[in-house]
């Protein structure tokens, strides 16, 4: 069934599948040493996908570690990362 882009909620690499060459056509990466760097990445598929799909079961287990890059903080280090990806997003619009 074919969604819409709003659907497209989940920012996360993890919950993507992708062909290889729309990745190498399309010169995705990752920004090296960005937290939360699947935001943009997600983002810049969205913007550069002619179409995709969502299904409705469950594909990936994700585990939560307390002491892993994104666990829990006072809010600094996500808002600052935020700012750098919302610089990044209006650079690939621009």
């Amino acid at each position: 069934m074919m969604r819409t882009i709003s659907e497209w909620q989940n920012m996360t690499a993890w919950n993507r599948l992708l062909r290889a060459d729309f990745i190498r056509q399309n010169h995705l990466r990752f920004k090296e040493g960005q937290i939360y760097e699947d935001h943009l990445w997600s983002f810049q598929i969205a913007c550069l996908a002619s179409s995709f799909y969502v299904v409705s079961h469950t594909t990936y287990l994700y585990r939560y570690r307390d002491d892993g890059l994104s666990a829990p903080d006072d809010g600094r280090k996500y808002y600052n990362n935020l700012m750098i990806i919302i610089k990044d997003i209006t650079a690939f619009v621009d």
